[in-house]
Order: structure tokens, then sequence, then C-alpha cells
């Protein structure tokens, strides 16, 4: 299953800082074999000096609450991804509006421009 997901996510493409922090631990931990499950994971946040910043074990429990089941795991990382290209989206457009407005900017260099 976690060759299927992170063929399609990376950590960059969640929003909650707290889902950064798990995608990390999970990825490190999936490349070390360790498998996942609450013990191991608060563990492996330990390890990071990032227990407290997830408010772990108890944020692990509330996922596992959320966690769609493992038929469904490719369709719902869609989703993630869908989510995360519409904020870089989003971005790339009020980037876009600003420089529009800012008469100190050439437009014609507008295809130049990248999101930050």
């Amino acid at each position: 299953m976690w060759r299927r997901v992170s063929a399609i996510l990376s950590a960059g493409d969640f929003y909650d800082p707290k889902h950064i922090v798990f995608w990390k631990a999970f990825d490190a931990m999936h490349t070390r074999g360790i498998p996942l499950d609450v013990k191991t994971v608060t563990a492996e946040l330990d390890a990071m000096g990032s227990r407290h910043t997830v408010g772990a074990p108890q944020s692990i429990g509330d996922l596992t609450d959320d966690v769609v089941t493992v038929a469904h795991c490719e369709v719902h990382a869609r989703l993630v991804l869908a989510a995360s290209q519409r904020r870089r989206l989003r971005a790339i457009g009020v980037q876009l509006a600003r420089s529009a407005t800012d008469p100190t900017r050439d437009p014609g260099a507008a295809g130049r421009w990248r999101s930050r």
C-alpha cells in the first residue's frame, strides 16, 4: 500500500503541518521496514522530536478513526493530491493578481513569474 500511495503523494502535498510530520515519520519507517502502528509511530515521532508537535499518541488514534480502507487508499491519495494542486494554483493566481496591480512589474514578464 505504501508504494502505491507514495507514488502519488509527497510530504508537500499536505496542508496540515501535523500531517506533513506524520508523512515524514511514515516514510522514514517504511524505508527502514518498520511496521506502522500507534506504538511504533509514537516512538518514531519521539526520535524525530515531534511527538508533542503533533499531539501523539492521541492524534495517531484520531488519524486511525479517519483512515479510509486500504482498498480505497489510492482514491483518497488522489483527492489529497487534487486539493494540493488547487492550493498551488490558488497561490499562483494570488501572485499574478498582486503582480498585475504592481506598477513596478513588467507585464510582459508574466510568463517568467513562478509560484513560491
